[in-house]
């Protein structure tokens, strides 16, 4: 599958395409995906041009092989070397199947997997974290989703074992004033994420990257870091069109 570059990355929701971005505003919010694998890559010194001029070429690899394999890429304002991809699909089923789609893309176009090959040769690490959403305890934000979004706002939460409930409680009960988020949990850890998106392409999303009462807590929370980043088009491998996928 391609790892990340890091794992498999995967579209399954609506992405506009120019032509129809003007309807894509009349449409309802695409509701955040159930299951999201969060890619975490750091580039090499120096090598920050030639991994994007890298990755267009591998964006239009996929095209040639009309494979359907979707992955949105994001990369700091502050640090080029810092590039994040986001997979989104419906299910651990969608996802199985996404991987079983990679598998055969890159068995009928070798030249896939020989691009990739170059572009980790510019890579220094990769972090792969794949999270289901808590709905139940989080607050999404209104009027912007992940197919219209410019900045996202990445807070990663390492939670102590057995204070993930503690945690949670206080996501759930945290004030409106406190700002709003979508929350993951990974599947093989304590770690969690807190999404924030925003329509504006800028540095600063607003509001607090957590509730004031986690900040304040001792012994629930062993590391947390925020990070913001900008949709990189020319770097993400998007649907043609302007409509649910289904897999």
């Amino acid at each position: 599958m391609r790892l990340a570059h890091a794992g498999l990355l995967a579209l399954s929701l609506a992405w506009p395409t120019p032509a129809a971005a003007g309807a894509r505003k009349a449409l309802p919010p695409i509701p955040p995906p159930r299951v999201l694998n969060i890619v975490r890559v750091k580039v090499k010194p120096h090598a920050t041009g030639s991994y994007a001029a890298l990755e267009n070429q591998i964006v239009r690899a996929y095209d040639r092989a009309k494979a359907k394999v979707y992955w949105i890429a994001l990369q700091s304002p502050r640090d080029t070397t810092d590039v994040l991809y986001l997979n989104l699909v419906d299910s651990q089923e969608s996802w199985q199947r996404m991987s079983a789609a990679y598998e055969a893309a890159v068995k009928r176009h070798p030249e896939l997997t020989e691009l990739q090959d170059r572009l980790a040769k510019i890579t220094l690490s990769t972090a792969s974290t794949l999270t289901m959403r808590r709905d139940d305890v989080d607050r999404a934000p209104q009027g912007v989703d992940f197919a219209s979004m410019r900045t996202l706002r990445l807070t990663l939460v390492d939670v102590r074992p057995g204070r993930e409930g503690a945690f949670l409680d206080a996501i759930r009960t945290a004030p409106p004033t406190d700002g709003s988020w979508m929350v993951y949990e990974a599947t093989d850890s304590s770690t969690y994420a807190l999404i924030t998106l925003t329509l504006a392409k800028s540095t600063h999303t607003g509001g607090s990257t957590m509730p004031r009462s986690l900040r304040r807590s001792k012994g629930i929370l062993l590391h947390a870091e925020t990070r913001t980043y900008t949709v990189r088009p020319g770097m993400s491998h998007l649907p043609a069109a302007a409509t649910v996928m289904t897999q």
